[in-house]
């Protein structure tokens, strides 16, 4: 019988087996580098873009319970629609007022340029609209709180312009809506989109996260309009009719007639009030009664033409009067 033969491996084979697996050790880790590094960077994106998507959400949420405007102010409940900057008030029991601006900057005191935009949000803790100050530069001082809703933010990477807010208006608003403060009731839609990228111009490509929003609670005030025909000659008896006054958002009118010229000014609660009625403190002017017609009998003694003023309301406390001077007949 042989012996079994005790020949191993030569040195040569050795050190060509060893080659080998650090060549086939050194593709598996540079594989693994490769895919954790593209994992870690997905991960940053998915991220950054849920920040962003919250961020949207709430703001949506906000706008959709847009406040219903408050007779006694003279402002609307949006202070600014701009492409990168909106301000507005909410329905919330404070009527807080709410920011939301891009800074590309570093404005805010963060690290912010127009490759790392950062979307801020700015709240005040009461009802008082924001100053011209609090509007500045973004996020603007003077509010009670502030902090940043969306990081990484691209609108406006390189130059190019897209834009965080766009804005649609009633069909019959002017060309260009939203041009100014006098177009702000009109805005019925917002598209809200951000583009979030926190390796620009690497992979993995940017998202974009959007959200569009009805605002249920936009109202402009009426216009009040009204005509008059005689019931019959000799009967002094006219026929006042208000069908011919508008509401911008289609609305059911109240409609309050008054005898006199005297300017008629309602205070919120009247605006809001079933009824107006004669104002105690106002003698020169004649409450008559409510109705989109109304059959006014004017009294013996009172020579045509007879001033007759007209008040419309709409559901959200808003009104507008017309005055016209009627023939008895």
């Amino acid at each position: 019988m042989r012996s079994r033969s005790e020949h191993g491996f030569t040195l040569v084979e050795l050190l060509l087996v060893m080659t080998i697996g650090i060549v086939i050790l050194g593709a598996t880790l540079t594989s693994f580098t490769h895919f954790y590094r593209r994992e870690k960077q997905s991960q940053a994106l998915n991220d950054a873009t849920q920040m962003a998507r919250n961020g949207i959400d709430t703001a949506a949420r906000q706008l959709r319970n847009l406040a219903n405007q408050d007779p006694s102010q003279l402002t609307t409940t949006i202070a600014l629609a701009a492409p990168y900057d909106l301000v507005f008030q909410t329905s919330d029991p404070s009527r807080k007022w709410v920011r939301y601006c891009l800074d590309t900057t570093g404005a805010g005191g963060a690290p912010a340029s127009p490759s790392r935009g950062r979307l801020w949000e700015s709240e005040t803790a009461t009802a008082a609209a924001p100053n011209a100050g609090m509007l500045g530069s973004c996020p603007g001082g003077g509010w009670a709180s502030k902090r940043v809703v969306a990081d990484r933010v691209t609108n406006v990477i390189g130059g190019r312009d897209f834009h965080v807010f766009d804005y649609s208006c009633k069909p019959d608003a002017p060309a260009g809506c939203p041009s100014g403060a006098a177009d702000y009731p009109r805005i019925t839609n917002i598209i809200a989109q951000l583009y979030i990228d926190p390796n620009p111009g690497k992979a993995p490509a940017e998202l974009r996260t959007t959200s569009s929003i009805f605002l249920r609670n936009q109202n402009e005030k009426p216009v009040a309009s009204f005509t008059s025909v005689s019931a019959g000659a000799g009967t002094r008896t006219v026929i006042l009719n208000a069908s011919s006054s508008t509401d911008p958002e289609g609305r059911t009118l109240i409609y309050d007639w008054f005898r006199g010229t005297a300017p008629i000014s309602l205070t919120p609660e009247e605006a809001c009030a079933p009824e107006i009625k004669q104002k105690a403190d106002d003698v020169s002017l004649f409450y008559l009664g409510q109705g989109v017609t109304y059959r006014y009998q004017v009294p013996t003694g009172i020579t045509s033409p007879v001033p007759i003023q007209l008040v419309v309301r709409d559901p959200g406390c808003l009104y507008d009067t017309e005055t016209g001077s009627v023939t008895i007949p």
